[in-house]
């Protein structure tokens, strides 16, 4: 079993502070950008009610999502289980336990963003355009979660920084946003 080679300074206060004072600052610059994605869209979505309930679901799931598989990795990396290598059982079966968890909130979130929509919108998109937009999102924003998750805890990893430190808040910020992007970009082709 392979031993981290972080574990003898993961827990120094200032190695911490150095890496997250930098990042945190350079992701919240980021977060910012997501505001003005969801002002650029603003008219889409309060056309389309469904959509702006579907809208913190996903920006919920994607973060989520993404800070699972962040972390797992990250354990896995620590204890052994796993190699800092894209080709390893370990991330396989992770990644296909997103995928399917993806989709059955997507497929949750879809019927209930259709039955709430229709009480503030009755009839602007119907329950299978509904699902097309919520599935689809669901399982385009996994992929996008499983490689953010992976490349960054791999690369934090060689690189000598605590993955438990770095890649869930790079995770969580850019899957929140990339998810606006991606249930925008669905919604535009499919409605």
């Amino acid at each position: 079993m392979a031993v981290s080679p972080l574990a003898g300074d993961s827990w120094d206060l200032r190695v911490i502070l150095r890496t997250m004072i930098p990042l945190l600052a350079v992701l919240s610059l980021v977060g910012l950008g997501a505001g003005s994605i969801l002002e650029t869209f603003a008219e889409e979505f309060i056309a389309n009610p469904a959509l702006i309930i579907m809208l913190p679901v996903v920006i919920a799931m994607g973060g989520n999502l993404g800070a699972i598989m962040a972390s797992r990795l990250s354990t896995g990396l620590h204890v052994g289980q796993m190699t800092a290598r894209l080709h390893d059982r370990y991330v396989l079966s992770h990644s296909v336990a997103v995928i399917a968890l993806a989709a059955t909130i997507s497929f949750a979130m879809g019927v209930l963003a259709h039955l709430i929509g229709n009480v503030f919108g009755p009839g602007l998109i119907t329950m299978a355009r509904t699902l097309l937009v919520a599935v689809t999102t669901g399982l385009l924003l996994s992929l996008v979660v499983i490689v953010v998750a992976v490349s960054t805890t791999i690369i934090s990893y060689r690189n000598g920084f605590d993955p438990d430190d770095t890649a869930i808040p790079v995770v969580t910020t850019s899957c929140d946003i990339l998810g606006i992007i991606i249930l925008t970009g669905t919604a535009l082709v499919f409605l």
